[in-house]
């Protein structure tokens, strides 16, 4: 049977590991060998655990670049904090992904938001899939503008974009591999890509639409137990920020059934939020039963410090939630690729009907 592997190596949050636990489930019990890469091991191991998959740990940037660039609008921006701006860097991380490459001898890498294990498994004869959303699957054309239009010129973004793509084609150089003509072509070099969103969803346009899977279903969580009281219910997926114990507390005044999934927040804030309205859960939900509650809370990669802005946006959702009759997801955050909350002001909420 096959060695199949799957990689995950920036980015945040279950979402990356729940994706592709079905598949894998699949294929283990078809027989295949599973290998996951993963930047979390320990979190990968929740997901992948009882013998499913062999984790190893992907190599990362262990720390800060020297000249971050914040925020981050565009793909190569992140690339470029990643490890992509120094040379002798990202050969190191391309040599540590070749020699777990070899060590696991894959005969197909599934690859997630994986840059790194992409650029080694170049000219390898291992085939590659793409799986990812729309902004981690960066299109193979010319330069193009950042996604949030006007924080920085768009000769500053195609600047960043050449000079990682300078820094990616020595450390190919000195691999013996052929150099890539637009930064594009690393992730359209590959077997399939599957795009797991939807074309209106995709941050970049003009794509072939066979590329668009849709959204794919991730591992089951435990069933949600939202405290019997009145009210619409609210899930909330958070983060540690400035600001936390100012939206716990708003959250326990609003006296409304509230269920949260708290990622790397300690015991102690816990135990002072936990309330007989406000309860905490101890690990991923079943989103087919949390598709009852009426608000959706989530802080993403870089949560905002801004208690004021966390309170106003979560009145809004509630506001329009109860008018209009309809579900509401909130972001109550900077996404990695420097999406601040602001944007929802473009779709007001995200609104789901009954």
């Amino acid at each position: 049977m096959a060695t199949i592997l799957f990689a995950w190596e920036l980015g945040a949050g279950f979402d990356r590991l729940s994706r592709h636990w079905e598949l894998a489930k699949r294929l283990a019990t078809n027989g295949h060998r599973i290998v996951v890469i993963a930047r979390d091991v320990a979190r990968a191991g929740r997901v992948y655990g009882d013998g499913l998959a062999e984790i190893l740990p992907a190599p990362i940037k262990p720390s800060a670049p020297d000249q971050a660039i914040n925020p981050t609008v565009s793909y190569p921006q992140i690339l470029h904090n990643a490890g992509y701006e120094d040379r002798a860097e990202l050969r190191a991380l391309v040599g540590a992904s070749r020699s777990l490459l070899q060590s696991a001898k894959p005969d197909l890498a599934i690859l997630d938001h994986s840059p790194t294990a992409l650029l080694a498994l170049r000219e390898t004869g291992v085939q590659r899939i793409l799986s990812g959303t729309g902004f981690v699957i960066f299109p193979d054309t010319c330069s193009l503008p950042g996604l949030l239009c006007g924080l920085y010129p768009d000769d500053q973004i195609r600047r960043h974009e050449e000079q990682v793509l300078g820094v990616i084609n020595e450390v190919l150089e000195n691999l013996g591999v052929a150099p890539l003509a637009q930064l594009g072509q690393l992730f359209s070099d590959v077997e399939e890509t599957h795009l797991t969103t939807f074309r209106e969803l995709d941050h970049y346009k003009g794509r072939a639409a066979s590329a668009y899977w849709g959204i794919t279903p991730g591992r089951s969580g435990r069933r949600p137990q939202w405290h019997s009281v009145d009210g619409p219910k609210i899930y909330a997926y958070l983060k540690p920020a400035l600001a936390m114990s100012a939206v716990l507390g708003l959250l326990n005044q609003l006296r409304l059934p509230t269920l949260i999934y708290a990622d790397g927040i300690d015991e102690a804030c816990k135990g002072r939020y936990q309330s007989e309205t406000l309860r905490f859960t101890e690990g991923p939900v079943d989103f087919d039963a949390v598709g009852r509650a009426r608000v959706f809370c989530r802080s993403a990669a870089r949560p905002v410090d801004d208690r004021h802005r966390w309170r106003r946006r979560l009145g809004e959702a509630l506001s329009f939630s109860r008018r209009a009759g309809t579900r509401n997801t909130l972001s109550l955050g900077e996404s990695g690729s420097g999406l601040v909350d602001g944007c929802i002001n473009g779709f007001k909420t995200a609104t789901f009907s009954d």
